[in-house]
C-alpha cells in the first residue's frame, strides 16, 4: 500500500472521528443532564429577532444569565442559569434562532416562564451605551405542556425597534417586545455555531407580549409615548398634549360647554403607582354659579363632534367635583383612542350634555 493511499485513508479516519466528536458533544449538550423518557420531556428555548431598520443602532445586545419555568406541583424549575449574550441585529440580518437553554423536566403544565435579562448594550453610530431596563426579570405568563419522551421548543422573538426607545437626552430604554412561538413534538438540530433548527412538529398560537415603565409584563403590549428617567432612576411617560397642560403622568384636559349650559372647568387624568388611572373632574358654572343636583359623567368612544358608547362610567358630579379610579393606565388608554369626558346635564336628563372634552393625547 502506497504512501498517499495511507494518507488518504488516515485523512478519513480523522474526519469520522471529528464528526463522532461533534456528534458526541452535540448529544452532550442536547442531553447534559439525566433523562427518564417515561416521566420527563426536553424544552428547547431559542432568541430570534424580528426588528425593522433601526437607523444608526448597528448592535443591540442582550445577556441573559436564567431561564427558568414554574409549575403548581414544581415551583420554578431552572431550565439554564449559564449566561449568555445576544446581538439581536445579528440575529435579524441572519434570520437565525439562537439557543438560549435546553432542559429535561418533568411531564406536566408549566404555568409560567422567566427570563433574567442582566444587562443590554445599544451600539449606535459606533458608540457602546448601556440600555435601562424597566425590570431585569421578563415574567411571561403562559401554559407550556411538556409530554413524555418529547420535544417541546420555544422561542422568544424580541422586537428590538419596539422594545428600544431613545430619551430626549440620548439616554436608551429597554422595554422588551416579545412574540412567544411555541411548537411541541418537535425535532431540534443543534449546529456547531449555536444555532438551532426546528423541524416538525405542532405549532402553537403564537403569543405576543409587552413590559411596561414600571417593568410590568402585559398581553399584546408595547410601551409608548416619550420617555424619560428621572433623578431616582425610574422611567417616566411625558405625553405630549397639545392646547393642554403637560406634566410626568398627568394629563389635564379643559371642558368646553355644551348646549349654552355655561359650564366650564378641567378633567384631570392621573396615573398613580399601581398603574391605575385616577380621574378628577372640577366643573363650575358661570351663569349660576354652582351645579345641582348631581351630573352624570362617562369615558365615551367617539369625540366631542361624535359622540359614542360609553367605555368607562365615572362617578357622578356632585357640587362641581368627581373622582374615579379606573383599572387602566395611560398608555393602555391611549390605545383606545379616540376618547372623550361627557358629562350630563342630570340622571332624568341624560340626553342632554353640558360639558364635553376630548382626551386628546
Amino acid at each position: 500500500m502506497t504512501s498517499k493511499i495511507i494518507g488518504i485513508i488516515v485523512a478519513v479516519l480523522v474526519i469520522v472521528a471529528l464528526g463522532a466528536g461533534a456528534m458526541y458533544l452535540f448529544n452532550r449538550q442536547m442531553s447534559s443532564q439525566s433523562y427518564n423518557p417515561e416521566t420527563q420531556g426536553k424544552v428547547v428555548f431559542g432568541v430570534t429577532d424580528v426588528a425593522e431598520d433601526m437607523s444608526g443602532v448597528s448592535s443591540v445586545f442582550v445577556t441573559v444569565n436564567k431561564v427558568e419555568i414554574h409549575s403548581a406541583t414544581e415551583g420554578w424549575v431552572t431550565a439554564s442559569n449559564e449566561t449568555k449574550q445576544y446581538d439581536l441585529l445579528v440575529l435579524k440580518q441572519s434570520g437565525a434562532v439562537s439557543l438560549l437553554a435546553n432542559a429535561n423536566v418533568n411531564v406536566g403544565t408549566y404555568d409560567q416562564m422567566r427570563l433574567m435579562i442582566s444587562k443590554v448594550t445599544v451600539v449606535k453610530n459606533g458608540v457602546s451605551q448601556d440600555a435601562k431596563l424597566p425590570s431585569g426579570e421578563l415574567k411571561i405568563i403562559s401554559d407550556i405542556v411538556v409530554n413524555a419522551d418529547k420535544t417541546l421548543t420555544v422561542v422568544f422573538d424580541f422586537m428590538a425597534d419596539k422594545s428600544l426607545h431613545v430619551t430626549g437626552n440620548g439616554k436608551f430604554i429597554f422595554a422588551p417586545v416579545v412574540k412567544v412561538k411555541k411548537q411541541s413534538n418537535a425535532n431540534v438540530e443543534l449546529k456547531s455555531n449555536g444555532e438551532i433548527n426546528i423541524m416538525g412538529g405542532n405549532q402553537e398560537n403564537d403569543e405576543n407580549i409587552g413590559m411596561d415603565e414600571k417593568g410590568e409584563v402585559k398581553n399584546d403590549f408595547e410601551l409608548k409615548g416619550d420617555l424619560d428617567i428621572d433623578e431616582n432612576d425610574d422611567i417616566k411617560i411625558k405625553v405630549n398634549i397639545e392646547g393642554n397642560i403637560e406634566t410626568d403622568n398627568e394629563l389635564v384636559f379643559n371642558f368646553s360647554a355644551q348646549n349654552n349650559s355655561g359650564v366650564s372647568g378641567t378633567a384631570i387624568l392621573e396615573e398613580d403607582d399601581d398603574g391605575n388611572i385616577e380621574v378628577a373632574l372640577k366643573l363650575k358654572n358661570s351663569i349660576l354659579g354652582i351645579l345641582s343636583p348631581a351630573q352624570p359623567a362617562h369615558i365615551h368612544f367617539g369625540s366631542c363632534s361624535n359622540i359614542g358608547g360609553v367605555k368607562y362610567p365615572l362617578n357622578s358630579v356632585v357640587n362641581g367635583k368627581s373622582e374615579t379610579v379606573l383599572n387602566v393606565s395611560l398608555t393602555d388608554l391611549k390605545t383606545q383612542l379616540p376618547l372623550a369626558i361627557n358629562v350630563h346635564k342630570s340622571a332624568a336628563e341624560s340626553n342632554i350634555y353640558i360639558a364635553c372634552t376630548d382626551l386628546n393625547f
